[in-house]
């Protein structure tokens, strides 16, 4: 992969390769290849059933517990899970439509996505499981919680409710993925994992 871009100058920008911070083989083709450490990228934290821990959070009144199984409004969720982690940015038809495309992955299970709605039936906070079952292996991602909905709680509450969905299921390994020190602390929360750091490696490549 790493010779497909630099050969033959496939790309004319700067490249940016991710690796575990404990693999020092990788790092170092990359280093021999002219690429340099740029940053550090996240954290995976990885449990076995075994160690998880999952917590009991009370909800306030007229707050739920749902799933994309059970909540049919798709825009309402797409839209939460978008604006949490783009702000400024605007959710367009093409958005859209690559949003529900991505929805029809056969490890996306709607009871799995995660959503806690408020008294008014809104979504505010959620996560979604990615269940490999041949595997016994699930990932949680897109954590995402509305704004002014943080700091309560509930992030922790609704990936509890996943984690124990997906235990459910027969998930015996997760794993979840942090970029920020909050999130650090607040994956820590779930018990023993064992955890694997990433850097960014980058190099400028220029066609010929």
């Amino acid at each position: 992969m790493i010779d497909f871009l630099l050969a033959g100058g496939n790309f004319n920008q700067s490249c940016v390769i991710t690796v575990p911070e404990n693999d020092e083989d990788q790092r170092t083709v990359l280093e021999k290849k002219g690429f340099v450490y740029c940053n550090d990228a996240d954290c995976t934290y990885t449990y076995n059933l075994s160690d998880i821990v999952t917590h009991r959070i009370e909800l306030p009144k007229g707050f739920s517990m749902s799933s994309q199984k059970e909540y049919l409004n798709q825009e309402a969720a797409e839209l939460l899970r978008y604006y949490a982690f783009n702000p400024e940015g605007i959710y367009d038809d093409v958005l859209d439509h690559a949003y529900k495309y991505a929805r029809k992955n056969p490890i996306l299970i709607p009871e799995l996505s995660i959503l806690l709605l408020n008294e008014k039936d809104e979504p505010v906070s959620t996560c979604m499981g990615l269940y490999d079952a041949d595997n016994q292996f699930m990932e949680i991602e897109t954590v995402a919680t509305k704004k002014g909905y943080e700091n309560k709680g509930f992030a922790k509450a609704v990936i509890s409710e996943c984690i124990n969905r997906g235990i459910q299921k027969g998930a015996k390994e997760f794993s979840i993925s942090a970029w920020e020190e909050k999130t650090r602390n607040l994956y820590s929360s779930f018990g023993k994992a064992k955890v694997v750091k990433k850097m960014n490696y980058r190099i400028i490549t220029r066609k010929h």
